[in-house]
């Protein structure tokens, strides 16, 4: 998945809606919102069919962890970074300055939630129980904090002045995150108490004390890993990250935008947006053993039958299809640099006698007289699809009809006059089977894998009492 995040530069078609109008403008605060609930749709339960293989959690230390035997002392739900494959990690190593006040974090916005209720009734309303899950309750402010976290990784970039005017909208969208978020919680949950379940008797006590003591020192650590992480990786890729962990990518996101450099000056700025690092440890615990339970009890590695995959390649066919595509180069001249067409059109002939008759090497001519963004790559332009809008007309039909390495006349658009060189094409052609067959395979048994975890889900409702108090709203918590 490619995530497009808050942070990176808005579109010039989202400005040219809002020429004139200060501020953020509403088109991009439409899609960063967007894009925060899609990163929270991307379920902590691998319901999307990240399944162990995919599952960095389902590492040998975590499926060594999986597997032991009931009356083992402690399940290892550290992440991939956990240096051992048995046991626990030792204690995060922190920067030297964690625990010093920051000016920085002193007073973080909230997206939507005021400083002090003005009506007396909504301040308990955080202690509201929604659902109760066998004996175990699920509070509105845990998910009100939750997405109030989301939240801050959107507004960042918004003055007090544009959230107060986008008030309406952010709450909107907060009512939406918290559905969601109260849909994951509950299938944690119900994983998490199947695994307690699973568990001897005799052995819960001294197993719950445990992840208790232990489980503070694992998030820590993973959560340091993902900021690391973060550091190494461009933006575009972050959506990887979101498959690995998303809510230690959110809360690493929210670190880095708000210059939060350790774990403990994180609480604090939590705090003030109605969660805890706490709440989050205990989440991040559940959903650990949560997931190991159910890779337990489901077929992970469903066998795909080779009828199967052709069968799902002669349906997608389209999806195998690759249009014809070309690498090519340009020399431009932009009307908007001369003061006539005339003027223009000496200087891209000009260009094109230096390489035809003068021999210069045609990406040096591109990088000191060309007139676009590519003159700094000496014209060149990677692959370029048939059909790609990206491209003016007289160009791409130039680009897919010109013989190979040979300069092109001049050719005029609305930008101005170019000549180019096509260097090499591709036709369209379909991906053999042969070659497509791996990938086919992993899509089938993700398919499969995500039927098998919401069928297991769907009986783990009928076996656990399961209250909402959506659905019930004059009935008690304690009589589901």
């Amino acid at each position: 998945m490619r995530l497009v995040l808050p942070s990176k530069t808005p579109t010039t078609a989202a400005f040219s809606q809002n020429a004139g109008a200060p501020g953020v403008p509403l088109l991009w605060i439409a899609a960063s919102l967007a894009m925060a609930l899609a990163m929270n749709a991307s379920a902590q339960i691998p319901l999307g069919g990240a399944g162990p293989a995919a599952d960095p959690y389902f590492s040998t230390s975590a499926g060594q962890a999986a597997a032991a035997a009931p009356g083992s002392p402690m399940p290892n739900v550290s992440g991939p970074s956990g240096p051992a494959p048995v046991g626990w990690p030792a204690a995060a190593t922190l920067p030297a300055d964690a625990g010093a006040p920051r000016a920085e974090i002193a007073s973080l916005p909230s997206a939507t939630r005021p400083r002090k209720p003005s009506d007396a009734s909504l301040l308990f309303q955080p202690a509201e129980t929604v659902a109760r899950i066998g004996e175990e309750c699920i509070f509105r402010g845990d998910l009100e904090g939750d997405a109030e976290l989301i939240l801050a990784t959107v507004v960042v970039k918004m003055t007090p002045e544009e959230r107060e005017k986008n008030r309406a909208q952010l709450l909107e969208q907060k009512e939406k995150l918290v559905e969601q978020l109260l849909k994951q919680a509950i299938d944690r949950k119900l994983l998490y108490l199947d695994f307690i379940r699973s568990q001897p008797t005799d052995k819960l006590k001294d197993l719950k004390a445990n992840i208790d003591k232990k489980i503070g020192e694992a998030f820590d650590e993973d959560l340091l890993a993902m900021v690391d992480k973060m550091k190494k990786t461009k933006e575009e890729e972050y959506g990887e990250l979101i498959r690995q962990d998303n809510q230690l990518f959110r809360i690493a996101l929210f670190m880095s935008q708000q210059n939060i450099p350790s774990v403990y000056e994180l609480d604090r700025a939590m705090k003030q947006l109605g969660t805890t690092r706490r709440y989050q440890q205990q989440a991040y615990a559940e959903r650990k053993l949560g997931q190991q339970q159910l890779y337990r009890s489901i077929n992970t590695q469903p066998e795909i039958m080779p009828d199967e995959m052709l069968k799902y390649y002669r349906e997608h066919e389209q999806q195998y299809l690759v249009p014809m595509r070309a690498k090519w180069e340009r020399l431009c001249a932009r009307f908007d640099r001369f003061p006539d067409k005339t003027a223009c059109g000496a200087a891209i002939a000009a260009m094109g006698n230096e390489v035809m008759l003068g021999g210069a090497p045609f990406a040096a001519v591109a990088k000191r007289s060309s007139q676009t963004t590519d003159a700094e790559k000496g014209g060149f332009h990677e692959w370029t699809d048939w059909g790609d809008l990206a491209v003016s007309r007289p160009l791409h039909e130039a680009i897919f009809s010109l013989p190979l390495n040979q300069l092109s006349g001049i050719i005029e658009d609305a930008e101005g006059l170019h000549i180019i060189r096509v260097l090499e094409r591709d036709e369209t052609h379909m991906i053999p089977f042969t070659e497509a067959q791996v990938e086919i395979k992993k899509t089938l048994q993700s398919q499969k894998r995500s039927a098998e975890i919401t069928k297991y889900i769907e009986k783990l409702h009928k076996r656990t009492p399961v209250w909402l108090a959506s659905d019930n709203p004059a009935a008690s918590p304690n009589t589901p």
